[in-house]
């Protein structure tokens, strides 16, 4: 999506515009919410933008797995690999 491009790419003026004006939505992202990828793949820029602005609840944000792992779970067991 437009708004994972933006984020990745470390733009985010454009990453807030879309979230903010257009109303992408976070919880869409490339396999899983925008925060769990940014879990996954370790961008922690990703992570630090999307909670530090209000976009993204840590604790409601799961897997689309049958897991479920909210973020914080999933940032425990990525650490610990």
């Amino acid at each position: 999506t437009a708004l994972w491009c933006a984020l990745e790419r470390e733009h985010y003026q454009v990453a807030r515009f879309l979230i903010e004006t257009a109303r992408a939505d976070v919880n869409h992202g490339p396999s899983h919410p925008m925060l769990i990828c940014g879990i996954l793949l370790k961008r922690f820029d990703i992570v630090y933008f999307l909670v530090e602005n209000g976009y993204v609840d840590v604790n409601r944000t799961v897997t689309n797995d049958r897991w479920k792992l909210n973020s914080l779970m999933l940032a425990i067991v990525i650490n610990d690999e």
